[in-house]
């Protein structure tokens, strides 16, 4: 830890007011909450969404010791070979973000973890599939 800062450690998020992310407000605290994790647990965050410049990706690639692909939006079902039934909120340039970061970690020997979306990006992104939807999941455990 050169200079007494943590590992940094890319982690994906989502564009508030874009696909899966619901309400803009909600996504940015979802999104600060990732980012404190990290910190909080020793690490310096690089944040990345899909609105980021390609010197922008580049610049937190290269500095990345780590990855973290979070949660939010369904994949598009065409990543692993399906059509359309039952995914929803798809967000194809977080998708497109997310294998690039994905293949550069992979390529350095990087760790990665993946929360909820992000361990279905893994999947994906390692050549599975995805059964796209779930009845139940997203309601309230009372009604489940």
């Amino acid at each position: 830890m050169a200079g007494g800062r943590g590992p940094r450690i890319v982690v994906t998020l989502a564009v508030p007011g874009r696909a899966g992310g619901g309400d803009p407000a909600r996504t940015e605290a979802v999104n600060a909450r990732y980012l404190e994790a990290i910190r909080r647990h020793g690490g310096e965050p690089l944040p990345l969404h899909a609105q980021m410049s390609p010197g922008e990706r580049r610049r937190a690639f290269a500095a990345m010791a780590g990855l973290l692909l979070s949660g939010g939006a369904d994949i598009a079902p065409a990543r692993y070979g399906q059509t359309a039934m039952g995914a929803r909120d798809v967000d194809e340039a977080r998708d497109e973000l997310e294998a690039e970061a994905w293949a550069m970690a992979a390529e350095r020997g990087l760790p990665v973890l993946g929360i909820c979306r992000g361990h279905q990006a893994i999947n994906v992104f390692s050549g599975g599939g995805l059964v796209q939807h779930v009845d139940g999941h997203d309601r309230p455990s009372s009604e489940v």
